[in-house]
C-alpha cells in the first residue's frame, strides 16, 4: 500500500517527460522486486514456525491412517496446536466435540483432534472411547512449540509405552529412530 501510494504521488507531480517517466519506471520496477523480495523473507521466516511435512512422518503417518482406518473413525493426534487457533476452532466448527488437528487434517481424511491441554483429559477421551486411533509424533517439529509452550509434552511419554485403554498397532522407524506411533483405543 505505501508503494502504491508512493507511485502515485510521483505519477501526480512529475510532467509528461520521457527521461522522468523511465525513472518512474524503474523505481517501480524496484518497488516490485523489492516488495517481492520482503514478501519471500517474510514467508520463509514464517515457515520456521509450521512443520517440515517431507521429514517428520505426516505424510507417512497420514497415509497410513487413510489406508487402515474406517472412514468414520476419529483420530487423536500429538501435533502441537496455537491456543490461539484453539480458541478459533470451537465457534467454527460447533459439530465437532473437540477442535480439530491442524495439520493432521490435511493429510487424514477422517476425523482428527488436536491434543488436549493435559493428560488428565488426554486418559478421558480413551477412557469414554471417544477416540479411535491415536497418533504419536516425535519429531520436534511436529511435538513442541515455543508458541504452544510445552503444554504437550505429556504426549511423549507415550512414544514407548502404549496409553492405557489402547494397543500399539503401527510404528515407523527412520535412522533407527520412531518417527511416530499409532495405537488403537480399545
Amino acid at each position: 500500500t505505501f508503494g502504491s501510494a508512493l507511485i502515485i504521488v510521483i505519477l501526480v507531480t512529475i510532467k509528461p517527460d520521457r527521461e522522468k517517466w523511465q525513472t518512474v519506471g524503474k523505481i517501480i520496477i524496484f518497488l516490485v522486486i523489492f516488495s517481492s523480495l520482503l514478501n519471500a523473507i517474510f514467508f520463509i521466516y514464517w515457515q520456521v514456525e509450521y512443520p517440515d511435512r517431507s521429514q517428520n512422518g505426516i505424510v507417512e503417518a497420514s497415509k497410513w491412517l487413510n489406508e487402515n482406518t474406517p472412514a468414520n473413525a476419529t483420530i487423536q493426534s500429538s501435533i502441537w496446536e496455537l491456543p490461539g487457533w484453539i480458541n478459533i476452532n470451537k465457534p467454527l466448527h460447533p459439530e465437532m466435540k473437540y477442535p480439530r488437528s491442524t495439520f493432521l487434517s490435511h493429510y487424514v481424511y477422517r476425523t482428527t483432534y488436536a491434543p488436549p491441554g493435559n493428560e488428565k483429559d488426554f486418559l478421558t477421551r480413551i477412557e469414554n472411547k471417544e477416540i479411535d486411533y491415536i497418533v504419536i509424533f516425535t519429531d520436534p517439529t511436529l511435538t513442541s512449540s515455543e508458541h504452544a509452550k510445552n503444554i504437550y509434552d505429556y504426549l511423549q511419554n507415550y512414544v514407548d509405552e502404549a496409553p492405557a485403554g489402547s494397543e500399539l498397532i503401527y510404528s515407523e522407524f527412520k535412522n533407527q529412530k520412531v518417527l511416530f506411533r499409532i495405537y488403537k483405543v480399545l
